[in-house]
């Protein structure tokens, strides 16, 4: 019977470029986050708890086909807490010739049960709510064995074959499958759990199996590998592998989303001969300078370019075409096709390991140590070359500080600070993080002028919240930093605590007793101007049985369930208003432990 090893979600499936997205996305969130294991109410961790050993179950189950009851052989089976994956709540394992599994040492809990193999409907990122309505879940207390019989489905599929317009197979072409959802077209991770791409064959021939029931459209587009520098300039760091797409030609024989055939899928069928032609299109080059001021060339600057007249794709992974500029500041980007575009020119990015440890010295940035303020420039090509574009960046401006442990404890051992543009619903990374040095201090370069909030993160550690941030008497938390053009400012200061608060409940449906299973939670502070940065909220989702468990600043919090396939990252002011008016208040106390039941309103 095969057994399990506990995995890490996050370094063990997700690719470098996924790993990447995730690193920013939640890194302005992390300081002030760790999201859900079980209801029951929980006290902080403590070295004494950390030690103590943990109730531990073996969980046996079976894998069989809902339609006939036959058994799944072979194939992977995974149990989690979905707020706790990456953190010891993420359990593997693969069926034996019976379809049964077995895994050992699972912590007290409750989990879904996911299976992955061809041709069967799975979860994915923006499935939480829908699909693992439907998982199994295993109820585990630590004392005895717990049994789970898992019926997965038969999910739909689509097939067909892409071709260049004189008639030969396009190997290799990339195709996308997208499902509408909530009225918007979303990426379906149809190559696995870290992509949202598959490929064809040498045939041209494609086919995408365990599809959820629904609207589909299909695209296909060649893959533009490329070559990006880093900040790093030394063999080990200095490059990545960028990938890119040429424009997408849909089924059938679409150049855009408006224009392509909805496809309907169902459990179980499968619709064939979903044929693509890739159509023929002329492309060009767009080439010009980089330069400070107008005066010094700047070297090894990222040049990425995005199309702006296309409709955005809810998660997708693709990556940018990019280029870096030479020491003479001059760069190029080739087989660029007719359309509106954002040219976005920032230093070259710091490639860190994946695995290990981040550098402990700074970074090289771009023209060897020059910073500057990103640019965006607004475009369009339209039949022809573009030449000589002239792109002119500032040196930008400089928050320089120090950060310090409430009562003077040591500094953890990895530590960032993020800046954030000021304002509600545009998480804006502004320029690279600052990692603070053994001594507390750090310092952000090329920054651009506007409002900007501080926040400090803790690699690999949800242990701290940002406790404070003050530049003399003013209090940074409470109000945007305002940085003019070229301003140099100091002395900041922030102070981090691990003397966290701790959440934890259950989400209910409207009918205050059904559990809602893998529903985001959402607390945002009651104090408007600690609303505005988005990192100062708090962010989780339950597990199989309705439970969370969040931990973060102290404070007064209003509790906010989210809709189906609405981003809690990207309210509006607006929606953020409207969500709050009735929402819940809570109160977290600094060490303590606070245990809810939520109501969910009927309306989501």
């Amino acid at each position: 019977m095969t057994t399990s090893h506990t995995l890490s979600y996050a370094t063990s499936t997700i690719c470098t470029c996924v790993f990447r997205f995730l690193f920013v996305l939640i890194s302005l969130a992390s300081v002030s986050t760790v999201s859900g294991q079980v209801p029951a109410p929980q006290q902080p961790e403590t070295e004494t708890t950390r030690s103590a050993p943990r109730k531990q179950s073996t969980v046996h189950g079976r894998v069989v086909y809902e339609d006939n009851r036959r058994p799944l052989r072979r194939v992977q089976v995974s149990i989690y807490d979905p707020a706790g994956r990456g953190r010891g709540r993420h359990f593997m394992a693969w069926t034996d010739g019976r379809g049964e599994f077995q895994i050992r040492d699972v912590p007290a809990g409750k989990y879904f049960v996911e299976v992955s193999a061809p041709g069967v409907i799975r979860s994915g990122p923006y499935d939480s709510e829908e699909v693992q309505r439907e998982l199994t879940s295993v109820t585990v207390d630590g004392a005895s064995r717990a049994e789970a019989l898992v019926r997965v489905r038969r999910g739909g599929a689509i097939s067909g074959k892409v071709t260049y317009a004189d008639g030969d197979p396009a190997i290799n072409t990339s195709i996308t499958i997208l499902r509408k959802k909530e009225g918007k077209w979303v990426s379906v991770y149809v190559g696995g759990p870290s992509t949202d791409r598959t490929h064809t064959d040498e045939r041209g021939v494609y086919r995408v199996s365990g599809l959820s029931p629904g609207e589909y459209l299909v695209g296909a587009a060649e893959e533009k590998m490329g070559i990006e520098l880093s900040a790093r300039d030394d063999a080990d760091g200095g490059r990545m592998l960028n990938r890119a797409l040429l424009t997408t030609t849909y089924f059938d024989a679409a150049t855009n989303l408006a224009g392509a055939t909805v496809l309907i899928v169902s459990a179980g069928a499968e619709e064939k001969e979903i044929n693509i032609t890739l159509a023929e299109r002329a492309v060009h080059s767009i080439s010009g300078v980089v330069t400070l001021k107008g005066e010094r060339p700047i070297a090894r600057a990222r040049i990425s370019l995005r199309r702006t007249d296309e409709e955005s794709i809810l998660g997708s992974n693709l990556e940018e075409p990019v280029t870096n500029t030479d020491v003479q500041g001059r760069f190029t980007l080739e087989e660029v096709q007719d359309g509106n575009y954002r040219i976005t020119v920032t230093p070259a990015r710091d490639n860190y390991p994946m695995y290990g440890e981040f550098p402990t010295a700074p970074q090289a940035k771009s023209d060897g140590g020059q910073s500057f303020a990103p640019k965006n420039l607004e475009l369009t090509v339209a039949g022809a070359d573009l030449s000589d574009i002239m792109i002119e960046v500032s040196s930008g401006s400089r928050i320089s500080g120090s950060v310090a442990v409430e009562g003077g404890k040591p500094l953890p051992r990895t530590l960032f600070v993020y800046p954030e543009a000021g304002g509600v619903g545009g998480q804006v990374q502004l320029s690279r993080p600052a990692r603070a040095q053994p001594d507390g201090t750090f310092a952000l370069d090329g920054l651009p002028p506007g409002a900007i909030y501080l926040r400090a993160m803790v690699a690999q550690d949800n242990k701290y919240f940002t406790k404070s941030v003050t530049l003399g008497k003013t209090d940074l938390l409470r109000e945007s930093l305002l940085v003019k053009e070229g301003e140099d400012v100091s002395n900041v200061r922030i102070v981090i605590s691990a003397d966290t608060a701790h959440l934890s409940g259950r989400i209910l449906a409207s009918d205050g007793k059904s559990p809602e299973r893998g529903v985001w939670i959402l607390l945002v502070p009651a104090d408007l101007n600690l609303q505005k940065p988005i990192s100062g909220r708090i962010y989780g989702i339950t597990n199989a049985d309705g439970g969370f468990s969040v931990s973060g600043a102290p404070g007064d919090y209003l509790a906010i369930v989210m809709r189906p396939g609405e981003s809690a990252y990207q309210l509006t002011t607006d929606a953020l208003r409207s969500r709050t008016t009735n929402a819940r208040r809570l109160t977290l106390q600094p060490g303590e432990n606070t245990s809810v039941d939520i109501v969910a309103p009927n309306d989501k």
